[in-house]
C-alpha cells in the first residue's frame, strides 16, 4: 500500500487546529483573570472607610441626670437638675367649690445665684410681677403628647436690682387646669436662663387623676386614692430620705411605704409632724377622728370631733361631745333645736397631744345641734 508523503492525515490536521486556538485561548483566560482582579480591587479600594469594626460613641442624652417630677392630680409633669430642690409641694388654698391652688416651689441654694423656679395650679390671683424678661408660651402638641413651646421672648430690664426675673403668661391647658411659673436669679454669676428653657421644653401636660390628692410634710408623702363610685378613700404613705426630696403625685406601691386601704369612708384631713389625721364619716358633726402614728404605722387614737379644728406641731384642739345632757339652762338653743327635729349635745373645747395621748379639756364649753 502506498502512502502519499503531500497529504495530511486526519491527525495531524486535528493537531494543527489545537495549536491554532491555544494561544488565543489563553490570551482570552488571562484577560478575564485580569479583569475579574481589577474588579476585586476596585470594590476593596471603594470600601466605606466606616465599615470596620469600630467601637460607637454612645449619644448623650442631653437631660443625664435630671429628675422627673409628675403631678398626676394637677395634670402635669417636667424635668429638672439633681441640684433644684422642693422647697414647697402643698395645696394653698381650699376653697368651698372643691377647687384647690396648687403652690410648687424648687430653688438652688447651694448656687451663688440661688436660682428659684415656681409653678402654681389654678391661684385666685398672681402678682403682680414686673419681669426683666417676658416669654410667649402656649400649649403645643407634640406626637400625641401635650407640651409647652416659647414662641417669642421680650427683654424689658424693670429694675436694677441684681436679680433677673423670667416669667412667660399663663396657660388654660386643655386639661381643665391654669397654670403660672416665674423664675429668678441673681445676676453676675451663672446664667441660668438656658436651664429655666431647658426645664420648659420638658414640660408635659397630662390628663389629670380627679381622684387622687397629694399632701407633704419634713418627712412624709401622703397620696390619698379617692374610691370610684364610693364613698372614702385608700392611703399611701411615702417616707422621705431628706426635707427636700420631691416624690411624684402618683398611687404605686412600693416595698418602704404605709397604705391604709378599706377603711370606708375615711377621708385626709390633716398631717402633722409624725402624724396623719382622717376625717371618718359622711353625716355632719360631729364626725369621727382617727390618728394613725407614722413611726409605729398604727392607728392610735379616735374620737368624736366638730369643727373648728386646730393644729400645732403634733397637739390638735377641737371640740368634742361631753357625757353632760342638753337642757335648757345649759343648751339655750335646745327649744329650736328639738322644734327643727334635730338633737343637741353638749361639747368641750379640748387639746390632745399627740405624742403621749393625752385630752385635756380647755374650759371652753358649748351646745351644738346634732342630727
Amino acid at each position: 500500500m502506498c502512502h502519499n508523503k503531500g497529504m495530511e492525515t486526519q491527525e495531524q490536521k486535528l493537531q494543527k487546529l489545537k495549536s491554532r486556538w491555544l494561544i488565543p485561548t489563553i490570551i482570552v483566560v488571562g484577560i478575564i483573570f485580569l479583569g475579574l482582579g481589577t474588579w476585586a480591587g476596585y470594590i476593596q479600594w471603594n470600601k466605606p472607610k466606616n465599615s470596620q469594626q469600630l467601637p460607637q460613641e454612645e449619644l448623650k442624652d442631653e437631660f443625664e441626670g435630671w429628675q422627673i417630677y409628675r403631678n398626676e392630680e394637677y395634670g402635669f409633669e417636667f424635668k429638672y437638675p439633681q441640684s433644684l430642690k422642693t422647697t414647697k409641694d402643698e395645696i394653698k388654698i381650699r376653697y368651698e367649690n372643691g377647687q384647690k391652688w396648687y403652690q410648687l416651689e424648687l430653688t438652688d441654694s447651694s448656687a451663688a445665684e440661688a436660682p428659684f423656679i415656681s409653678f402654681e395650679v389654678n391661684p385666685d390671683g398672681y402678682g403682680p410681677f414686673f419681669p426683666d424678661k417676658r416669654y410667649e408660651i402656649k400649649e403645643s402638641t407634640d406626637n400625641g403628647i401635650e407640651t409647652l413651646s416659647i414662641l417669642l421672648e421680650e427683654k424689658s430690664e424693670n429694675s436694677d436690682d441684681g436679680y433677673t426675673l423670667i416669667m412667660p403668661n399663663s396657660i388654660a391647658a386643655k386639661n381643665g387646669n391654669n397654670y403660672f411659673t416665674h423664675f429668678i436669679f441673681k445676676e453676675g454669676g451663672k446664667d441660668w436662663e438656658p436651664v429655666f428653657k431647658e426645664l420648659l421644653s420638658t414640660f408635659k401636660f397630662i390628663e389629670p387623676i380627679s381622684n387622687l390628692e397629694c399632701n407633704n410634710s419634713s418627712k412624709y408623702f401622703v397620696v390619698s386614692k379617692n374610691y370610684e363610685g364610693d364613698l372614702g378613700s385608700d392611703f399611701l404613705v411615702k417616707y422621705k430620705t431628706s426635707e427636700d426630696q420631691t416624690i411624684s403625685c402618683k398611687y404605686v406601691v412600693e416595698k418602704t411605704n404605709f397604705e391604709i386601704k378599706d377603711q370606708g369612708p375615711a377621708y385626709f384631713f390633716a398631717l402633722t409632724d409624725n402624724f396623719l389625721i382622717l376625717d371618718y364619716g359622711t353625716a355632719p358633726p360631729p364626725r369621727t377622728l382617727i390618728v394613725y402614728d407614722l413611726n409605729s404605722r398604727k392607728e392610735v387614737y379616735t374620737d368624736s370631733y366638730s369643727a373648728p379644728f386646730s393644729i400645732l406641731n403634733d397637739v390638735i384642739t377641737y371640740w368634742s361631745p361631753i357625757e353632760e345632757k342638753a337642757t335648757n339652762e345649759n343648751c339655750p338653743g335646745l327649744s329650736e333645736y328639738t322644734a327643727n327635729w334635730f338633737g343637741a349635745a353638749i361639747e368641750a373645747h379640748v387639746s390632745v397631744n399627740l405624742s403621749n395621748l393625752v385630752k385635756k379639756e380647755l374650759g371652753e364649753y358649748r351646745c351644738s345641734p346634732t342630727q
